[in-house]
């Protein structure tokens, strides 16, 4: 018997719009190969629906406030393999990690502020409107930077996911 997999509506609505402006694409002679172009006209269907798919689609803006909320939200009570603290050396100029703590966790308080605790010492601790922050690709860590409120100092933190897949 094969699987049925569930779809939430917005997923459905969402590809439903996106075989309709692949179907009307498809079946007529509207292709840039044809002569499509800035000043060809689209039927209003077919722009209803790229306006559709366009704003289900969500962009991830690192300087809005808003992101910065929902990514420390999103990565809080994490699990934590290992934390590195990225600097560059001053003799050298070469960018240098330095694990600073093994299995740990992040977390948010009621002041808005994301901490990073690991061995039962506070290893880092900053505003979230403040904070710069960017998962990896693979989805294995994140990458935070901002002012440190236990030390006052610009401070790089790379933490890895315990339990990335998950």
């Amino acid at each position: 018997m094969p699987k049925k997999f569930s779809r939430s509506k917005s997923q459905i609505s969402l590809t439903n719009d996106a075989r309709r402006v692949k179907l009307y694409l498809g079946t007529t002679k509207l292709r840039p190969e044809n002569g499509m172009g800035e000043n060809c006209k689209m039927p209003d269907f077919i722009k209803n629906a790229i306006n559709k798919i366009k704003a289900k689609i969500k962009k991830n803006d690192e300087n809005n406030p808003e992101y910065r909320i929902e990514f420390a939200n999103r990565i809080s009570n994490k699990a934590i393999k290992y934390v590195s603290e990225r600097h560059v050396d001053a003799s050298s100029g070469e960018v240098a990690d330095t694990v600073i703590g093994k299995n740990g966790f992040f977390s948010i308080n009621k002041n808005n502020e994301i901490s990073i605790y690991c061995g039962g010492e506070e290893l880092f601790r900053a505003f979230v409107p403040d904070l710069k922050a960017y998962e990896f690709l693979s989805l294995e860590g994140a990458v935070m930077e901002a002012v440190d409120l236990a030390s006052g100092k610009p401070r790089t933190i790379i933490a890895y996911y315990k339990y990335h897949r998950r």
